[in-house]
């Protein structure tokens, strides 16, 4: 019988999980934080962002606004047990764009955010969350 302290009994019941680099299967590969850069506020057309960037994840009621989200996995060996992992193994993305009464762009927002899936806590690339405004944890990148 081998004896460990108690701070590192949780090691007994975890192990190893490699995980490859690259976005889920599911994600979008044309956002990133370059993306907003190439829509400008007050000049770009909802016609244009969805030649741009095709069918959105998310909308408004209305088209006041759009939202593009990603999801990519962050290499490495991640430590998990009973279905539980430690740690945020992704990267959720999500481009906010924000349209005025006249369908032309007003704004973006780019927003990042560490999160795990299991754990539900990636952006939510429909954007249903925008209607409660919670954000929380995601760093965020205004552009108008």
């Amino acid at each position: 019988m081998v004896r460990t302290p108690v701070g590192l009994r949780w090691l007994d019941h975890t192990c190893p999980s490699p995980q490859v680099a690259g976005p889920v299967a599911w994600a979008r590969t044309n956002i990133d934080a370059q993306t907003s850069n190439h829509i400008a506020s007050q000049h770009t057309k909802r016609t244009e962002v969805l030649l741009m960037l095709g069918e959105p994840d998310g909308r408004a009621r209305g088209d006041s606004w759009f939202t593009y989200g990603s999801v990519t996995r962050l290499g490495g060996v991640k430590w998990a047990d009973s279905g539980r992992d430690y740690g945020d193994w992704n990267s959720s993305v999500r481009l906010i764009i924000r349209f005025d009464s006249n369908g032309v762009v007003s704004s973006t927002e780019y927003l990042q955010r560490n999160c795990t899936e299991s754990r539900r806590n990636c952006l939510d690339s429909t954007g249903t969350d925008l209607f409660g405004g919670n954000n929380a944890g995601a760093t965020s990148t205004d552009k108008h």
